[in-house]
Formats: C-alpha cells, structure tokens, sequence
C-alpha cells in the first residue's frame, strides 16, 4: 500500500506472512534502485507489517514497484505511485 509521498520521496507499506522476517523483503522502484522494508513492530512481529522508504525521487512523475522476498520478485506484489509536483513550480 503507497502510503506518504510528497515531491521527492514516498513510503510502501506490506504485511507479510505470519512468522516470516520483514528483513527478507525489499522494493524495487524502477530506475531508482533496491529498499529494505524495516519492521513497524520492532522485535517482536505479530501483525507482519513493514514500511521501504524511498528517496531521490523525481518530482511529478509516476514510478513502478515491485516487492521482493529473497531477491525475487512476488507475484502480485506490484503497482505505481505518483510524486507531488514541486511546491515552487
């Protein structure tokens, strides 16, 4: 789930399978590069909920992401986010 995006940066939101390591899991952004998803529970897990957040981004631009689990990629796990125009344009 895209969660707080403004013009340079965004935050994705996952909830995993019960007893797995949110550590396992990273975002894709295309052409931007590879983000760990941390924990939002701390030590420990039981909801299974994790946030990647992402910087460098462009302003007003769409980007593609994938989530990963071990390097490879999760079917279904995909979508697109927009970046917010820059507040002095």
């Amino acid at each position: 789930m895209v969660g707080h995006t403004d013009d340079g940066s965004t935050r994705i939101w996952i909830q995993i399978r019960a007893l797995d390591d949110p550590a396992q899991y990273a975002l894709r952004v295309e052409g931007v590069g590879l983000f760990a998803f941390i924990s939002t529970e701390g030590s420990a897990i039981e909801f299974g909920t994790a946030i990647a957040t992402v910087v460098g981004l462009q302003s007003d631009l769409r980007y593609r992401y994938r989530v990963t689990r071990r390097g490879r990629f999760i079917a279904g796990a995909s979508g697109t986010f927009r970046t917010l125009r820059h507040p002095l344009r």
